[in-house]
């Protein structure tokens, strides 16, 4: 059985000059040493998380106030703050993040994959070709020393590939505007897509999706990307080409390489 695959880190750095940083300061002007303790124990929080992000409703606030030993109001408070200094950003989904803290961990996702890389890549190769990799450069030792991305080089790698796969059904489909500018705005709403939806579950709406267009329906892919319920309309079949059953003449974006 496969080990279940891990998308939290167990500690984070933290600098020793994080208290002078401004955000920091205007946190700490505000709500005193409680203020920069929250602040700490969010950071715990995200790097304890999958994907290093957390949703946080009503339910959560609660309990994640008893465990910081403040109030529910007062850990609203404060969390509003740090969205409005931008120490975190938060999601039309109530989802916070601190996009600070995934550049610093994305090393660690980075050394993950490239394991994986690796050690799929050695239980794959069949005996009989054993020897013709001897001598060679795998490819498993470039992977292990290719230089780090940032969650920006990923971000803009995940929007390459569902742009290609848009202007592909934009040339075939004349109502369709291809996509002619990858923007901050849509590699924003295509990460927040990423952190709060499951790869298998953006691939099949945009199965579906492609189905809807091909049928001769009309989409904007901007109002398509902008919120999860709008790729769940396309996920759960409310929007459907119409004659077409759950199965049958799927768009295929295959072509769309994700990043793990």
């Amino acid at each position: 059985m496969a080990r279940p695959r891990k998308e939290n880190a167990d500690y984070f750095s933290h600098d020793a000059d994080m208290r002078h940083d401004p955000k920091i300061k205007a946190l700490r002007n505000k709500y005193g040493l409680a203020g920069y303790a929250v602040w700490c124990m969010m950071l715990e929080v995200l790097t304890d998380s999958a994907h290093f992000a957390r949703m946080i409703d009503g339910l959560e606030m609660e309990l994640l106030a008893g465990d910081f030993g403040i109030s529910s109001e007062e850990l609203e408070e404060m969390m509003g703050f740090m969205v409005k200094v931008r120490l975190l950003d938060k999601t039309e989904d109530n989802e916070f993040v601190s996009h600070k803290l995934q550049d610093r961990l994305v090393c660690v996702t980075q050394k993950r994959q490239r394991m994986r890389f690796v050690r799929d890549g050695v239980t794959q190769i069949p005996q009989s070709k054993v020897k013709e990799t001897k001598g060679k450069e795998s490819k498993e030792e470039q992977g292990a020393d290719a230089p780090v991305k940032t969650r920006e080089d990923l971000d803009a790698e995940d929007m390459e590939h569902i742009k290609l796969w848009w202007n592909g059904l934009a040339e075939n489909h004349t109502w369709l505007n291809s996509i002619q500018e990858v923007t901050k705005e849509r590699l924003k709403r295509t990460r927040h897509r990423r952190l709060s939806l499951k790869k298998v579950e953006i691939e099949e709406a945009l199965k579906n999706a492609g189905d809807w267009i091909k049928g001769g329906s009309w989409l904007k892919f901007d109002w398509l990307m902008g919120s999860d319920d709008n790729m769940r309309k396309f996920l759960e079949g409310d929007y459907k080409a119409e004659g077409q059953s759950q199965q049958a003449n799927k768009t295929e974006p295959s072509d769309i390489r994700w990043i793990e």
